[in-house]
């Protein structure tokens, strides 16, 4: 919950956020729509604990954000920024540093992947999910964006959280990749996961 929540960047005049009050119920899917500049990957980054309110209060649960260790947020929300990182490491090693204490746990990393849609692409990869990626050494492998974005998501779902947060995920797919991404967030949904679709 957003309770009266005011933000400035700081070193700006500018108020992005005014007053905003909004409740998320466990397990919804829920879209964020508006302009560019109009403050939804601000609210999102709010929400994380990357920043802070002016003023006003955001609760997960009844109790104030403040109260969660940075590692318990961690546990709460997987998310995905329209900029994520493409990783010069394994497909794995991509998957899996979404909860490095799970990063060893092969089983784990599969299950993430299998969410996230990766598995059909991968198993067309030289060496399989330990396929390094990226061109920077050699013997890696490019992939496309919309294989990107699934291994972003997959590594979003590392560790079961209960909230994915998607920050413009449909950006630069194609519209093949797009309807993928939806009928993925809507099997997730029915798994009981809360979505944060932000475009």
């Amino acid at each position: 919950a957003f309770e009266d929540v005011c933000f400035t960047y700081p070193g700006t005049d500018r108020q992005v956020l005014s007053h905003m009050s909004f409740e998320i119920r466990a397990g919804e899917k829920i879209s964020i729509v508006g302009m560019n500049g109009e403050g939804k990957t601000t609210m999102v980054k709010l929400l994380l604990g990357l920043f802070e309110p002016d003023s006003g209060r955001i609760l997960i649960g009844g109790k104030p954000l403040q109260a969660y260790a940075r590692e318990a947020r961690e546990k709460i929300f997987g998310t995905v920024f329209q900029d994520f990182t493409r990783y010069s490491i394994s497909l794995r090693e991509n998957v899996g540093i979404g909860d490095v204490e799970q990063l060893s746990d092969r089983e784990a990393v599969r299950e993430a992947m299998q969410k996230g849609n990766v598995l059909p692409f991968l198993e067309r990869l030289p060496e399989g999910e330990d396929t390094m990626l990226n061109r920077d050494f050699e013997g890696g492998v490019d992939l496309s964006g919309g294989q990107w974005q699934r291994i972003a998501l997959a590594r979003a779902l590392m560790g079961d959280r209960p909230v994915l947060i998607l920050d413009e995920p449909t950006s630069s797919l194609d519209d093949g990749e797009v309807e993928k991404l939806f009928t993925l967030m809507l099997r997730l949904k029915g798994e009981g996961v809360g979505i944060i679709f932000v475009t």
